[in-house]
């Protein structure tokens, strides 16, 4: 019975995690897109160009919907991680340490999503010899 109400309140905790997390992503990813000056400035002053901001906007607004696809939302966690670990890289290395504790944050709920989110099987193929799979 305990693990029913916690397996309960594990998938509850999941979605509200899942879906906060996709509307911080498009939101963020909107505001890279249309050109917020604050963002457009933020990406000149790390000296990157306009199209890099634009191409992560694009992978954040993506990703972030996909968070909300069960079958797809591993592979959007580990796109979206590919960006939090460049914020957090960014952030860093311009000193920004502060700021970089929210990519940071990001990351680690990212990392439970995806694993919970997980093809099923994908443990049984993880575990079979490299030599066991044809062709």
């Amino acid at each position: 019975m305990w693990a029913k109400i916690w397996d309960k309140r594990r998938d509850i905790a999941l979605w509200a995690l899942t879906a906060l997390a996709a509307a911080a992503f498009v939101a963020a990813g909107a505001l890279k897109l249309v050109g917020a000056d604050f963002e457009v400035e933020a990406f000149r002053n790390w000296g990157y160009p306009a199209w890099f901001r634009i191409a992560v906007g694009l992978v954040e607004v993506a990703a972030g919907i996909a968070l909300l696809i069960p079958r797809v939302a591993t592979a959007a966690a580990a796109a979206l991680s590919l960006i939090m670990v460049g914020a957090i890289g960014t952030h860093v290395a311009y000193g920004e340490w502060a700021q970089a504790l929210v990519p940071v944050v990001f990351l680690a709920a990212l990392g439970w999503i995806g694993y919970e989110r997980r093809p099923e099987g994908i443990e049984q193929r993880l575990h079979q010899p490299a030599w066991s799979h044809r062709a």
